[in-house]
């Protein structure tokens, strides 16, 4: 894997999701917004997992991060 390419590990974190490897989703969605600030489709979906993990208020900022 190309450790400087974003969309690698967006396609692995839906690998994780498929799953229900949780945490290791949420890494690989951290890498990859961490590499690219303004990855929308990312930061949208760690938003969504973030809610099913039960941490709200982080997926609430990734949320309006979204909207706004």
């Amino acid at each position: 894997m190309e450790p400087q390419n974003e969309a690698n590990y967006y396609k692995r974190f839906r690998v994780y999701l498929r799953n229900l490897k949780l945490k290791e989703a949420l890494a690989d969605l951290n890498s990859a917004i961490s590499l690219k600030n303004d990855y929308d489709i990312a930061i949208a979906q760690r938003g969504k997992l973030l809610l099913k993990m039960g941490r709200c208020s982080e997926a609430e900022a990734d949320l309006m991060k979204i909207q706004g």
